[in-house]
């Protein structure tokens, strides 16, 4: 089966209020923050958490856009079958 593989680079920006961060320990568990409380912590530990839904996230945006966006399609073998890059 042809698997589809999609690069982009963008930017959005969210609405704090509506963002939720994940932040996984050594286990199995999540800590979960909104943007309020991921804003108001110190910058050494912002890293420790990422966006918890890209795809809410942006369909949830005030504003997104994208610098570009590559899409290719290959066989099981990896050999390409078609190459689209698109820019905004």
């Amino acid at each position: 089966m042809a698997k589809i593989f999609v690069e982009f680079s963008g930017y959005m920006y969210v609405n704090p209020n509506r963002t939720m961060f994940v932040r996984f320990d050594d286990g199995d568990g999540r800590e979960f923050i909104n943007g309020k409380q991921w804003l108001a912590l110190d910058d050494e530990h912002k890293d420790e958490y990422a966006i918890f839904d890209m795809e809410h996230a942006m369909d949830d945006a005030d504003e997104v856009g994208w610098n570009h966006c590559d899409t290719m399609v290959t066989d099981d073998n990896g050999i390409e079958l078609y190459s689209d890059r698109t820019y905004s």
